[in-house]
């Protein structure tokens, strides 16, 4: 539902033989192993093996690259470039004053590279996986257009309305999941720990229990039995639902059609898809990137299948001399508002200033829906609670008045 999250540096141990000195080796950071030969060639090591080297749990959480870490590294040099410091300079100051290792690395990587003579765009290349297509597309356009500057700035504004966006949605999402979890615990506490009492009292009269509590203390016996059981399979269930989601497109596909007619949260998630795609086409537009390949660019930031497809038929009749707006229409998957704002864009030849309108837009949409999350979700959460609270205390007190009623 997002877009591709930024891999972790992994550790790379290398061996070679020299003749000389025998047996020689050393490690190395890089996203993957295509950039660790990258980085054994720069280094002129003829080497006989390459291995992933171990990791422990610390490690690992070290050596990840967060969004976050991107997008400020991007403000930094944006910032010094517009103070005319030489990129080799700025990488190389940065490099010094990271207090992250992983990022230190990576910094003294491209400033390397940059120092020999390679471009910006091939520095930044030799990292994809931690540099984004679009990220690169947008170096390699102003690289050539002799306005790194203004790139590097235009990327700062781009990765900082795209956080914006991400904790605007991460936010949106944190109620909810607590109260479920917080419902789910509450129940089991019930079941486990106060349904047992009631039923020691129940035994003590003899009297025959209505069916629903009958049930519910059937419910109660299998998970005091059975909670390492329950919470395997709980734990099994979600991660086989996650597997299938990311390695089968269809499983992909119809999860994503289910997430996006839920009530308040399909807005929230398409919302966010669309600003990303404006975003990316906006930026790569005003950078001079040809439009096919800026469609694709937002086609990779989307997030959503359901807008990759449809990206897919625009591309294909874009290609073929259809105006934008037009291909966007006749996928029947984008907002009528966006259309029009991307006809006149095209009319006027001012597509990037319309698409960025278009997501400020859905940005102002966003941030009022998130602030008012609480009243939009609130109905549905006492309906959840008192779904369960309710219908847990009703199996409670069944007996009671039956009791009551056989007394009287």
């Amino acid at each position: 539902m997002t877009e591709p999250k930024t891999p972790a540096m992994k550790r790379w141990r290398w061996v070679n033989l020299n003749p000389t000195h025998g047996k020689h080796q050393g490690y190395l950071w890089a996203a993957t192993e295509e950039e660790a030969f990258s980085l054994i060639q720069q280094q002129k090591l003829v080497i006989t093996h390459l291995y992933l080297a171990p990791m422990n749990p610390l490690e690992r959480i070290r050596s990840r690259i967060t969004p976050q870490d991107i997008t400020y590294l991007t403000r930094q040099i944006a910032t010094m470039l517009s103070a005319e410091f030489p990129l080799p300079d700025a990488l190389s100051l940065l490099a010094a004053q990271s207090q992250k290792p992983v990022m230190q690395r990576l910094l003294r990587s491209l400033h390397g590279q940059v120092a020999q003579g390679m471009s910006v765009a091939e520095s930044f290349e030799n990292t994809s996986a931690i540099f984004n297509p679009v990220y690169i597309s947008l170096i390699r356009a102003g690289e050539a257009a002799g306005q790194l500057d203004k790139t590097f700035e235009q990327l700062a504004h781009y990765q900082e309305r795209k956080e914006h966006i991400r904790a605007k949605t991460v936010k949106a999402a944190i109620y909810p999941c607590v109260v479920i979890i917080s419902a789910t615990l509450l129940a089991w506490l019930m079941l486990t720990t106060i349904m047992p009492k009631f039923e020691l009292m129940f035994r003590q009269f003899d009297a025959s229990l209505p069916w629903f509590t009958r049930q519910v203390l059937s419910l109660s016996h299998q998970m005091q039995r059975h909670t390492l059981l329950f919470l395997f399979l709980s734990l099994l269930t979600i991660t086989l639902l996650r597997l299938l989601y990311r390695h089968i497109s269809t499983c992909r596909l119809i999860t994503e059609k289910f997430i996006v007619y839920l009530p308040v949260f399909g807005k929230l998630f398409t919302e966010t898809a669309l600003i990303r795609c404006c975003r990316t086409l906006a930026s790569c537009y005003h950078c001079g990137i040809p439009i096919l390949e800026s469609i694709q660019n937002a086609q990779h930031v989307a997030g959503l299948m359901y807008y990759e497809h449809a990206f897919t038929r625009v591309i294909q009749q874009v290609s073929g001399g259809t105006p934008l707006y037009t291909a966007l229409r006749q996928t029947q998957c984008f907002p009528e508002f966006m259309i029009q704002m991307v006809m006149v864009g095209e009319e006027s030849d001012n597509l990037d200033d319309m698409l960025s309108r278009v997501a400020e837009h859905y940005e102002c949409r966003i941030d009022q829906m998130v602030d008012h999350l609480g009243q939009l979700i609130e109905p549905f959460i006492i309906i959840l609670l008192g779904v369960i609270v309710g219908g847990l205390i009703i199996a409670m007190y069944l007996p009671l008045f039956n009791l009551m009623t056989i007394v009287g």
